[in-house]
């Protein structure tokens, strides 16, 4: 029988799994209509997708602890890769928003705007490594799986002092370099954005309501990914004898919200998916009303 937390757990993630997708079938009528591919386009692509396969990967660890079947080695791997890209994916928008609107003349700033291309390529690689790694290290080193065992705990082994500390500087090091993209991005928007309204003197012009939705998306992004990095520390502080029943859902549904409020803030922040969100809308109600009331579509003359 599924248990209550699978039907949370969809609760949760049912906001974020349709937005996703919304945004998806966006771009890609965009892309399909304009026959042009922007950079933005390709970044909150990579985001949703990134999203959406934690999201799945997140319900489907949920729903086996809720069969009461312990999930094999191979998805926990997955599943905490995929949490990782997400967060560098995620990045990737902050350096992008950061680079766009942030004047600079340094030629470190110039070299990234010119070759943005290569560095988004560079930030995933960089990603995906230190996902692995740190995978590696949390599954294999230190929490040991036996689907066997009653009730979904996991034997537990301590790591050596020499590992122990590896493993706190390494994923100090995974935390503290995606988060410092965010937050260093967010913070360099926003004083921007200050300077850039002191200067104006209150003047309501359209470029500076875009470079203040532009700020406060990149600092909400940056936000909800620190506070989702504080809890689920919190959780492993808790839950310090390793992986059981209680402590996954605790992490799965830490993760789900993250995966719903990211595409909300996306839509938000960004006019354009709005735009196309709305033209979206307007077509299927003209195709509505064209398949289910078309009397009302014939003008008399």
């Amino acid at each position: 029988m599924i248990g209550y937390t699978y039907i949370i757990s969809l609760t949760v993630w049912a906001p974020g799994f349709i937005t996703g997708l919304l945004i998806l079938v966006c771009n890609a009528l965009h892309v399909q209509l304009s026959r042009h591919l922007q950079t933005i386009d390709v970044i909150v692509t990579l985001i949703i997708l990134s999203n959406l396969l934690a999201g799945v990967l997140n319900i489907i660890v949920v729903l086996l602890l809720s069969l009461h079947l312990c999930p094999h080695m191979a998805l926990l791997f997955l599943w905490e890769v995929t949490s990782g890209i997400q967060k560098w994916v995620t990045s990737l928008i902050c350096v992008f928003f950061y680079l766009k609107i942030v004047p600079g003349k340094s030629p470190i700033f110039l070299w990234m705007k010119s070759h943005f291309s290569f560095l988004v390529v560079n930030i995933i690689l960089v990603g995906i490594v230190c996902s692995l790694i740190t995978s590696i290290i949390d599954l294999f080193f230190e929490e040991h799986h036996d689907e066997s065992v009653e009730g979904l705990n996991c034997s537990y082994t301590k790591l050596p002092p020499s590992l122990s500390v590896l493993k706190l500087f390494w994923k100090s090091f995974n935390y503290s370099s995606v988060l410092a993209l965010m937050v260093f991005s967010s913070g360099a928007l926003m004083a921007h954005l200050i300077a850039h309204m002191r200067k104006m003197q209150g003047n309501n012009q359209l470029n500076q309501h875009g470079v203040a939705r532009a700020a406060f998306m990149i600092f909400f992004l940056a936000f909800e990914f620190v506070v989702c990095a504080i809890a689920r520390h919190t959780l492993a502080a808790i839950f310090q004898h390793g992986l059981t029943e209680v402590s996954m859902n605790s992490y799965c549904l830490v993760n789900l919200t993250l995966s719903t409020i990211v595409p909300i803030t996306l839509i938000v922040g960004i006019s354009a998916l709005r735009q196309r969100i709305a033209s979206l809308t307007e077509i299927v109600k003209c195709f509505s009303c064209l398949c289910f009331f078309p009397n009302t579509m014939i003008v008399k003359i």
